[in-house]
C-alpha cells in the first residue's frame, strides 16, 4: 500500500528493487514536501473548501488524483496572475486519457453522477473538453450539469477545483497542517 502511495505508476509496472525504491522514495519525499499541491473543491461564492482533494480523489476522466502530474512544480500566483491564468492545470498521466486539468468529481466508490440536461453518466462525457459535453447525445448536450447537492446546500457547478500551493493557502488564511481534520 505504501509503495503504491509513494511510487504510483512511475515505475512504469515494473516493482523497484529495495534499494531503487529507497532512492525513489527519499527523492519524492523531499520534492513532494518542497512543492506539495493543496487541492480542494470550493464553494466559489463563499470560499469555503467543502472537499479536500486525497490521492485516491477521482477526477471527471476517472482517473485518481494519484493519476496525474502531482509532482509539477508552479509558478506563483503572482506570475500565474500576470499572465491572466485562471488555474493550475495538472494533467492526467494515464496512458490515453485526454484529460488536460484535474477536476474533482464527488463521487464515492461505484457511486455514478448523471448529467441533470441528457440522463447520462459523467463517464459519458467528455473529459478532454472544457463544457464536459455528451458523447452519447449526439449535440443534444452540450455541458455536464449535474443536480448534485454538496453538504453546504450548493450545486456541483458552484463549486471550483483548486490547487494552491502552501504560500497561497497561508496568504489566504487556509490550513496548511492536519487538514484531514484528525487530533
Amino acid at each position: 500500500v505504501e509503495y503504491h502511495a509513494i511510487v504510483g505508476d512511475a515505475d512504469g509496472g515494473v516493482m523497484f528493487t529495495e534499494e531503487e525504491y529507497a532512492a525513489f522514495k527519499a527523492q519524492a519525499v523531499e520534492h513532494r514536501r518542497k512543492h506539495r499541491l493543496y487541492v480542494s473543491w470550493r464553494n466559489a461564492a463563499t470560499s469555503m473548501d467543502c472537499k479536500v482533494v486525497g490521492p485516491s480523489s477521482r477526477c471527471f476522466c476517472g482517473h485518481r488524483w494519484r493519476d496525474h502530474a502531482t509532482d509539477m512544480v508552479f509558478e506563483s500566483d503572482a506570475s500565474m496572475q500576470k499572465k491572466k491564468k485562471k488555474r493550475r492545470r495538472v494533467p492526467c498521466r494515464a496512458s490515453g486519457c485526454g484529460c488536460g486539468a484535474f477536476t474533482y468529481l464527488p463521487v464515492h466508490g461505484n457511486q455514478d453522477l448523471r448529467c441533470s440536461q441528457c440522463k447520462h453518466s459523467y463517464s459519458d462525457h467528455s473529459s478532454s473538453s472544457k463544457t464536459k459535453h455528451c458523447t452519447r447525445a449526439r449535440g443534444g448536450c452540450t455541458r455536464f450539469d449535474s443536480s448534485f447537492r454538496c453538504s453546504c446546500g450548493a450545486l456541483m457547478k458552484e463549486h471550483r477545483t483548486v490547487i494552491e500551493t502552501k504560500e497561497e493557502r497561508i496568504a489566504l488564511g487556509k490550513p496548511v497542517e492536519n487538514m484531514g481534520g484528525g487530533g
